[in-house]
C-alpha cells in the first residue's frame, strides 16, 4: 500500500508501503502506551489489549519518575483466561560491599532463651544504605536478599525430639504462612552457618522465628549477614 503528499508522486514526497507500516505501527503503539502512576487497566480490558505497555511510576510497586518499570498486558492464566501485567526486565544480584553494613539487627535480639514467634524484619533502610554508598537508586525494590545465617545452640540437642522441638532459626517472606527456610543447630555450644535466599514482600520486609530446644533451652543464638539482594537492573 502505498500513497503520496499534496500534487502527487511527482510534487511531493511517496509514502511507500515500508514507511506507512512504520508510521501505522507508531500511531499504534502510541495509542497502546501508558505512562504515570496510575494503573490504566480497566475491568473490560481482556484479551483485545493484549501487548498493551504501562511505563509505572507507582510507588506502591517500588517505581517513581527517575526508576520507572516496563510492563505488559498478556494472558496471566488459562483459567477463564485471566489477563492482567507482566513486568518486563531482568531480575539481577547485587553483592553487598559495606561489611559495617551487612549485619542484620534482629529484635527480638539473639540470644534467645524462648520461643520466638514470627517476627517482621525489614531490609529497605539496610539495603538503602548500601545503595546510596553503591550510587543505585534508593527507588528500586529488593525481591530477595541472600543471607549468611549463623546458629548456636547452648543446651544438649535432644536426640529423640522431633524436628518441630529441636532448636533452629527459621526465615521467610512477610506475607507467607508455611515454614520457611529452617536452619539447625547440629552440636551444643558449636556454631553452624548456612547461606539462605528469602523473598521480600513489596516493602522488603521478611519474617523470622526461632524455636529453643523442646522450649527449654538457657540461650539460642543467631546472626545473619546480608550477602547479595536481588533487584531490576
Amino acid at each position: 500500500m502505498s500513497g503520496s503528499w499534496a500534487g502527487g508522486p511527482t510534487a511531493g514526497v511517496d509514502l511507500g508501503s515500508d514507511a506507512f507500516t512504520k508510521l501505522i505501527n507508531g500511531v499504534e503503539a502510541a495509542l497502546s502506551s501508558f505512562y504515570g502512576a496510575t494503573d490504566p487497566s480497566t475491568g473490560s480490558w481482556g484479551s483485545g489489549q493484549l501487548g498493551y505497555r504501562w511505563i509505572s511510576t507507582d510507588p506502591a510497586l517500588g517505581h517513581s519518575d527517575s526508576n520507572p518499570a516496563v510492563y505488559r498486558w498478556e494472558q496471566t492464566d488459562s483459567v477463564g483466561p485471566t489477563y492482567g501485567w507482566v513486568l518486563l526486565g531482568l531480575l539481577g544480584w547485587r553483592r553487598h560491599d559495606t561489611p559495617a553494613n551487612r549485619a542484620l539487627s534482629f529484635s527480638p535480639a539473639s540470644p534467645a532463651t524462648a520461643n520466638v514467634a514470627w517476627s517482621d524484619h525489614s531490609f529497605a533502610s539496610q539495603l538503602d544504605t548500601e545503595r546510596t554508598a553503591q550510587g543505585i537508586s534508593t527507588d528500586k525494590l529488593a525481591y530477595a536478599a541472600k543471607l549468611r545465617i549463623r546458629v548456636e545452640a547452648a543446651d544438649t540437642i535432644p536426640t529423640g525430639a522431633s524436628n518441630e522441638t529441636k532448636g533452629y532459626f527459621a526465615i521467610r517472606r512477610k506475607g507467607d504462612t508455611g515454614d520457611g527456610a529452617r536452619i539447625y543447630a547440629q552440636v551444643a555450644d558449636r556454631a553452624l552457618e548456612q547461606e539462605v535466599v528469602v523473598f521480600l514482600d513489596s516493602a522488603e520486609t521478611a519474617q523470622f522465628a526461632v524455636q529453643v530446644e523442646d522450649g527449654a533451652s538457657p540461650s539460642f543464638k543467631y546472626e545473619a549477614w546480608v550477602e547479595a539482594w536481588m533487584e531490576m537492573v
